[in-house]
């Protein structure tokens, strides 16, 4: 049930991504409530009570507006705080004050100072700090629904093709198996980060999902091994290839496979609606390779054993 739930979730998020497709702006008091109501909250447990006329006054806050600047990857934000006291018909008081104040999703760092609300009652500060982390989640979420969207691009290149040509340059193409492109690109911080912000967006309860999305693509990388292994002579290399997959060591005739696990840097530059954003990330993905060591290696050190510890390859 929670894989169909799943499925049903990214579709409606297909269908709301596309309203935005062509927009220059999201009005997320539409589109992400739950952060205007982070943001509310936010400011109202942080606003004190001012005295009018020796009572005091409660303030209610309210999100004047909340907009994402598609272009430049900013939120806009408009605050307003209301001092409000009325006894019986008369209204004895009624001060407002809106703030405004922007949020940039690609600092690095979180911005500085306070967010001001001024009326005649009385003023006081909220840090931007805390703000910020109102903010945060859902502004990731914004930033997923940019790239649905099509609005968000990534162009670059990476090292795989120099590593794997280097690889069976050392080894022999026969002697090796070099994680496939699809798993490299798939091994990266982005993968880990989306599976977090995923996870606070489910309340932890998408672990189905991750265990179901590591499982196909560790299945794809389990089929190449085997075919691999099978042109090796291997009768059992099915079972070989799910071992090796899970960490554990196989025993070949007088000789073994070593497991070696290198980074594989991508470069790439980040565009939003046609403008690039910030300058080129270099991005570490992980990579493996597989290493068949026995006469057929040139490469193959003396007297190596089938439990041989697993280690980075030169």
């Amino acid at each position: 049930m929670p894989a169909r739930l799943l499925g049903i979730v990214c579709l409606l998020s297909g269908l709301v991504c596309a309203q935005y497709a062509r927009a220059a702006t999201v009005d997320l008091k539409r589109a992400a409530p739950g952060m205007v109501q982070n943001l509310v909250d936010c400011i109202q447990t942080r606003a004190p009570s001012f005295d009018c006329m020796g009572l005091g006054v409660k303030p209610e806050v309210t999100c004047k507006s909340a907009v994402f600047h598609v272009d430049r990857l900013l939120t806009t934000v408009e605050m307003n705080v209301r001092y409000r006291l009325q006894v019986r018909n008369k209204v004895l008081c009624d001060e407002s004050s809106v703030a405004a104040f922007n949020y940039n999703l690609m600092a690095k760092h979180p911005s500085a100072g306070n967010v001001t609300f001024t009326t005649k009652l009385g003023s006081f500060e909220v840090p931007m700090l805390a703000v910020e982390v109102a903010l945060a989640p859902d502004c990731a979420r914004a930033l997923k629904l940019i790239r649905a969207s099509g609005q968000y691009t990534r162009e670059g290149q990476s090292e795989y093709d120099d590593q794997r040509n280097n690889s069976i340059k050392r080894h022999g193409p026969e002697n090796i198996y070099i994680a496939s492109p699809d798993f490299v690109q798939w091994a990266s911080p982005e993968t880990a980060g989306r599976w977090i912000i995923d996870w606070v967006d489910t309340g932890g309860t998408n672990c189905e999902a991750i265990a179901e999305e590591s499982q196909e693509i560790a299945h794809k990388e389990i089929r190449g091994i085997a075919a691999w292994l099978e042109k090796k002579g291997r009768a059992e290399a099915q079972k070989m290839a799910h071992k090796l997959m899970n960490g554990q060591p196989v025993s070949i005739p007088n000789g073994c496979i070593r497991l070696a696990w290198k980074p594989v840097r991508y470069k790439s530059t980040r565009t939003v609606g046609g403008k690039k954003i910030g300058g080129p990330i270099d991005v570490p993905h992980a990579a493996f390779v597989l290493i068949w060591l026995d006469a057929s290696n040139p490469t193959r050190p003396q007297a190596i054993s089938p439990s041989e510890t697993v280690k980075p390859e030169d």
